[in-house]
């Protein structure tokens, strides 16, 4: 990681086409187009520029359809975004493309990367600003892999940074040899157990999110309520209330630390059904999340 550089034809207007990932391994020198890089993670390789727009006018207005309270690059969290999907879609974006170990942050570039992806969800008539979306992806990718150069010198702390998995479809494609290496098969990131350790997820996989009313619950998988089909409205996720469940009273373990994943401790449901009961992390589950798309989940 120490080696890795983009270099450009025309380094002072830059442009994706003509763009090269440059890196060394066991003294070998590597060179890999910027256009090949999108190819072998499957991002467009027809768009020039090379870098999201450093601002974005109506990202209240944009947030305001899905998260709660205002939008501020520093404080909102994904936690705020209220339906399933488009929370689970954005800590995707922020694992893989963006390379962070701990996100939680709604940060400015991972809402346009999801405006990205959901602009042609939205009518001209709702007069979004028109953001530059001539972006390319593999190299946003790869400028995101040389800063890692520089965050142990700019960074806080002593946090372990790791690209792992994220870069063997790199390695494959040049048939570097694994020989030697070790490969952690133990580090899940998305799983069911880290959804739940995020209170994401309680119980009898429970949902949980805010909006304006407070503090809800609500029974998944419930493909008819999650489903985006390709209107605006479905991001917003406004269920029944008579489908709500009450929020749980949380009762830490002494001890337990706050964090992107902390422990999660027993908690009491109230079912509207049957009053309260009492779950916990190793309940069984008669239901199981839907399959990881395929996308190197390790950082």
């Amino acid at each position: 990681m120490a080696s890795v550089r983009v270099s450009y034809l025309h380094d002072r207007k830059r442009n994706a086409q003509e763009g090269t990932l440059i890196f060394f391994i066991r003294g070998v020198r590597y060179s890999l187009p910027l256009r090949d890089l999108c190819d072998i993670y499957g991002f467009d390789d027809d768009l020039t520029g090379v870098s999201l727009p450093g601002q974005f006018k109506d990202s209240q207005i944009f947030w305001s359809r899905f998260g709660n309270g205002i939008y501020d690059s520093k404080d909102a969290v994904h936690s705020e975004i209220r339906h399933p999907i488009l929370r689970y879609l954005v800590r995707l974006i922020s694992s893989t493309l963006l390379c962070k170990m701990e996100p939680g942050k709604m940060r400015l570039s991972e809402l346009l990367l999801l405006y990205h992806a959901l602009h042609d969800l939205f009518p001209d008539s709702l007069g979004f600003e028109q953001v530059d979306r001539n972006v390319n992806f593999g190299v946003v990718f790869a400028h995101h892999l040389v800063s890692f150069k520089i965050k142990p010198f700019t960074g806080r702390g002593h946090k372990s940074e790791r690209v792992g998995s994220l870069l063997t479809p790199i390695f494959e494609h040049f048939c570097i040899s694994f020989e030697g290496v070790e490969v952690n098969t133990t580090r899940f990131t998305m799983d069911e157990t880290y959804l739940k350790n995020s209170h994401w997820l309680k119980g009898n996989l429970l949902w949980c999110f805010r909006d304006d009313t407070g503090q809800h619950m609500i029974q998944l998988p419930q493909p008819a309520l999650t489903e985006i089909t390709g209107e605006h409205e479905e991001i917003g996720f406004h269920p029944d209330p008579s489908l709500l469940h009450v929020a749980p009273r949380t009762r830490r373990q002494r001890g337990s630390t706050s964090g992107s994943a902390p422990t999660q401790t027993k908690d009491e449901f109230i079912d509207p059904a049957g009053g309260p009961r009492v779950g916990s992390s190793s309940s069984a589950l008669p239901y199981q999340l839907p399959s990881l798309p395929p996308i190197p989940m390790e950082p």
